[in-house]
């Protein structure tokens, strides 16, 4: 893992291109159109020890421990998750059909995430 500049530019630039991975390989199955941008939150989201992530607007924010330690498969799925929530707000099964069409493999980055869940 590259380290991290202390301004972050090196987790901004990571992001990025996991991103840009995840809006080419669901090309064929849903545009993402527009611009994403990405906050790294260096302390607890919303005063929340679990949140990993949460969007709000165009703008994901994601903690700086995550992006630092968690492998690509487990930020695709946190990216696909927060994208979801654009269109639907609740855990439902819309929602889990569009997290599955951003990104098919969801389920092993939700797995991934959960085993590093406590170093988050």
């Amino acid at each position: 893992m590259n380290k991290i500049d202390r301004d972050g530019s090196h987790a901004y630039i990571r992001l990025q291109e996991i991103f840009d991975e995840v809006k080419e390989g669901c090309r064929d199955r849903i545009d993402i159109f527009g611009t994403v941008k990405f906050k790294i939150a260096y302390k607890k989201i919303d005063g929340k020890e679990y949140r990993v992530a949460k969007i709000k607007g165009n703008t994901i924010t994601i903690k700086h421990t995550a992006v630092t330690i968690l492998p690509k498969s487990a930020l695709k799925y946190i990216i696909a998750h927060e994208l979801a929530h654009v269109l639907v707000k609740d855990h439902n099964e819309r929602f889990w059909d569009i997290v599955r069409m951003i990104y098919p493999k969801y389920n092993m980055g939700k797995r991934v995430l959960e085993r590093y869940r406590d170093r988050i």
